[in-house]
């Protein structure tokens, strides 16, 4: 209604995600299990667009008021219970002004015709506590499940990247010997071989520690 088309027409579905986030940015794990998405987002955050930018609310929605992005801002958002919606939405400050009594729409018809104050009064009384009944512990139990699930996963993939940056870490720590330390260890080797060996000559000495040490 505001924009006269849709607010992120993506060309495909990833397309449209990523407009998405172009906007509000990318979600957290929180807001993911929030959702209850089935995947887990991997990659670069995308972090919201600064007004004024190309993508941000103000460039998609440029004749919106403040008040007007304000109030979509907090319909617009990942986790559900923070999520203007329902009687909330409807009994908002942004819709006073057109529900305030006698107000006129611009074709002079009274608002009162369209609703009345009874209706706009029984939006705005709290409903009863409802019951907890055996669906919502299904629910219940089935949002705990997932949250298990979840922590899970996330504990073993923080326990697999942990392993390999470790991993990494003690490869770059590993030096090898420089060249004029081999050298010297194979002379230390070549002159105890000599030593224990007098009877034999040195050049058979030196194969037969040389071999001993291959086979080792």
């Amino acid at each position: 209604m505001l924009r006269g088309t849709a607010l992120w027409p993506g060309k495909t579905s990833k397309d449209q995600l990523t407009r998405i986030m172009k906007t509000i940015g990318s979600p957290d794990d929180e807001e993911v299990y929030a959702m209850r998405a089935p995947v887990r987002l991997e990659g670069k955050r995308i972090k919201p667009a600064e007004p004024g930018r190309p993508g941000s609310f103000q460039s998609l929605l440029p004749h919106a008021t403040l008040e007007c992005i304000g109030f979509i801002k907090r319909i617009l958002v990942y986790c559900p219970k923070n999520r203007l919606c329902g009687r909330l939405l409807l009994t908002d400050s942004f819709f006073d002004d057109i529900l305030a009594p006698g107000k006129q729409r611009e074709n002079g018809q009274l608002i009162a015709t369209i609703i009345t104050q009874d209706e706009i009064q029984g939006l705005k009384t709290p409903r009863k506590a409802k019951k907890f009944t055996k669906a919502d512990k299904r629910n219940a139990e089935a949002d705990r499940r997932l949250e298990e699930a979840c922590s899970s996963h996330r504990a073993k993939s923080t326990k697999q990247k942990n392993a390999h940056n470790s991993a990494i870490a003690c490869r770059e720590s590993v030096m090898l010997p420089q060249p004029s330390s081999v050298h010297e260890h194979e002379k230390e080797i070549k002159s105890d071989c000599c030593v224990r060996g007098g009877e034999r000559s040195q050049k058979s000495q030196m194969f037969t520690c040389a071999s001993t040490s291959e086979r080792k």
